[in-house]
Parts: structure tokens; sequence; C-alpha cells
């Protein structure tokens, strides 16, 4: 048996439960999902394994094993030939996404009916909100979303955002959609282009539907040992800040 604690925001627990599923495979265990009831950070008070993650709810379960952590640089690993263990880390790398994980999500379409031309837009993401002032995470992205504007003009946007106030500071003339983030992760799928941020919110918006226009800033955190190589999937176009 193997088994996870979600921790996080959607995106981080997105990789996590992913993982999950890739490592229980390969070594041809049970899986078993300790916390099902996250998010327990104040990200959100939705309980995704009611809504995005509730083909898992069935295997909700409290067990005691020992402690399997990631490596803290998050390079590739060979998860082979694990013993039965709880798993603590963030796997944040598409190679360890199963090619069948999407399919497993589950989404309320409903929303899609208030945005009828969603398909027709780029999105931008703008993460302010717990990102500010924040010397692991907080990058200088004007020129990068400079650049983007740029290789995308001729196109519609919108933007999704979990800081209003300061979404408008960085690009006061594009619309925002306001809606809860499984909804949002939603509509990012279904919009024609995506201009993403190092956030893996945004990360998942442009991975559940990889073919068509999608940009990475070519750094992710202010930390140069970190291995970041796991986030850049092959149809992503990386672009310098």
């Amino acid at each position: 048996m193997i088994t996870i604690t979600l921790l996080g925001g959607i995106g981080n627990q997105l990789f996590q439960l992913a993982f999950l599923e890739y490592v229980t495979r390969l070594n041809k265990k049970p899986l078993v999902i300790s916390d099902l009831n996250s998010p327990s950070t104040g990200h959100s008070s939705i309980k995704y394994y009611e809504t995005i993650f509730k083909h898992w709810k069935q295997f909700y379960g409290s067990v005691n094993l020992p402690t399997v952590r990631e490596n803290t640089k998050m390079n590739y690993q060979d998860w082979s030939n694990l013993s039965n263990c709880k798993l603590v880390g963030y796997f944040q790398r598409y190679e360890y996404i199963p090619n069948d994980f999407i399919s497993k999500l589950s989404f309320d379409e409903s929303i899609l009916t208030k945005y009828p031309d969603i398909s027709l837009k780029y999105f931008i993401h703008i993460r302010g909100g717990d990102y500010k002032n924040n010397s692991f995470h907080q990058l200088n992205l004007t020129n990068y979303y400079k650049k983007c504007l740029e290789l995308c003009k001729g196109n519609d946007f919108v933007i999704f955002t979990n800081d209003i106030p300061y979404a408008k500071e960085v690009l006061p003339t594009y619309p925002i959609i306001e809606e809860n983030e499984v909804d949002t992760l939603l509509l990012m799928s279904k919009c024609r282009g995506c201009i993403c941020v190092n956030s893996t919110f945004s990360w998942w918006g442009a991975f559940l539907n990889p073919n068509r226009p999608i940009y990475f800033p070519a750094k992710w955190w202010n930390d140069s040992s970190m291995d970041s190589s796991g986030l850049y999937f092959p149809q992503c176009n990386i672009v310098d800040l």
C-alpha cells in the first residue's frame, strides 16, 4: 500500500495525486489518500473529493506507514521497488503523470454556458496574493508579459487571478474572470491559448489541454539549484523574463 497526504492548493494537489497514481501502478500497490479532505492551507474551502477528485473518494483512508520523501531539488527519480509507505513531496514533473489521469478528473461543465466564447480567448494568469513579497516564488514578470502579448498579438485575452487589485495594477486593460478554482481550471482548459506564470495552478490550466499555444516563463523559482525541467512539457513554449 502506498499513500499520500494532499497538501497545498489545487495545483500542488493535482501533481501529488497524479504521482500517487503513477507510483502505485509502477509498484503494483493499492493506493490510499490519507487526507482527501484538503485543502487545509487556506487556499480554498471547496471539498475537492466532492468535486474534481470525486473519482478517488473511495480511496480515502487512514493508515500509518513509514515516510518516503522526494528529494528536495525535485530532480527526476526512479520510484520503482517501493515498499508500503507514505509519500511526502510535491512531485512536480510531467513525466510522473499517467496518460489517463486527466480523464479521471471531474468538472461541472455548466459553467461553460456563462462564457460561450471562452474558446476564442487566450488566458493570462496573474498570481498575486501569497506570491507577493515571497522571496522563493515572486518573479518580475513585466517583460515576460510584454513578450508573450507580442507573440500572441491579434488575439483576445482574459485574466485569471487570485488577486484582482494586483492584477489590475499589472495589466489594467484586460477583463478579469472571477470563479472558484475548479471552474477556473475548466475555463482555462477551454481557452485558445495560455500565458502562464510560475504557478502550478496555471500549469494545470494549460496541461489539461496541451495542444494549443502555451507560454511559460523560463524561470520558475528564485533558487537556481532547483530542477524545474519537469515543468516544461514538450508542447509548451519557454519565454525569457
